[in-house]
């Protein structure tokens, strides 16, 4: 996908905030769950662990081990490294009144646990230290996708993953994620730089339209917010998505 197409993709269609495909038509593990009763149930297989599932329809298409549906691969009874993390995104997910931050390392164990304002956490160079290859996790009241400093500070705390999650009223729960290249973040001021640049062009798209009522400033700040991480993660070789778990008896 080329950049303009990135940018059109989600300027144009600004209700559409994750990647949760489709998976009923895909082949389907002999390991199931049992059939759910009531009418209409339908099958999909788990994006992460191949397993297959059942649910209602207007039901997500993802095992409900985390917030995001992320599957806790090989840990059937959450116990394992990653199940700190999720636990505590479902603490924070829908809170509106602040932002708080919580880090752990790969083992699971909790690094950092921060209460902000209401649009932003602020820490010291001491916690800063502390966050070296952790995962860096946030709510965002907002239910918006990273902000620029919340990418500028991936590569300044060097963080193996950001990740921020939120509820929002319309589209249900999610959680953004971008991980850290294999070549590893750019330099701080490189990546403030790339990340000025980018904004730069998306708000040059995105303003006419909003002075022009043709999107809400919800709208375009959430088409802002995944178009930047989009196009960043394309520029530096990192991987990006944004998972929506949709609200039961929406499509």
């Amino acid at each position: 996908m080329t950049d303009e197409e990135i940018m059109n993709d989600f300027i144009e269609s600004v209700s559409y905030v994750g990647d949760v495909r489709d998976w009923r038509d895909e082949p389907l593990t002999e390991e199931s769950e049992d059939e759910p009763e009531g009418d209409g149930a339908e099958s999909f297989t788990c994006l992460h662990c191949g397993i297959r599932r059942y649910h209602l329809p207007g039901q997500h298409d993802q095992c409900d081990h985390s917030i995001t549906g992320e599957c806790i691969e090989q840990e059937a009874t959450r116990e394992g490294p990653r199940a700190p993390l999720f636990h505590a995104e479902r603490q924070i997910a829908g809170i509106k009144v602040q932002e708080t931050a919580i880090a752990f390392d790969a083992d699971g164990k909790e690094l950092l646990h921060k209460k902000g304002e209401q649009s932003s956490v602020s820490f010291t160079p001491a916690e800063t230290a502390k966050l070296k290859n952790a995962i860096f996790t946030h709510n965002h009241p907002s239910a918006r996708g990273f902000s620029n400093p919340d990418l500028y500070y991936a590569s300044q705390a060097n963080v193996s993953e950001m990740r921020a999650v939120g509820t929002h009223a319309k589209e249900g729960k999610i959680t953004y994620v971008i991980k850290r290249p294999k070549e590893g973040w750019p330099k701080s001021d490189e990546m403030w730089d790339k990340i000025l640049y980018w904004d730069r062009r998306l708000r040059s798209r995105l303003v006419p339209l909003l002075n022009a009522g043709r999107i809400t400033d919800d709208g375009a700040s959430r088409a802002h917010g995944y178009a930047l991480a989009a196009l960043i993660a394309k520029d530096i070789g990192a991987e990006y998505r944004a998972i929506r778990i949709r609200p039961h008896g929406t499509r």
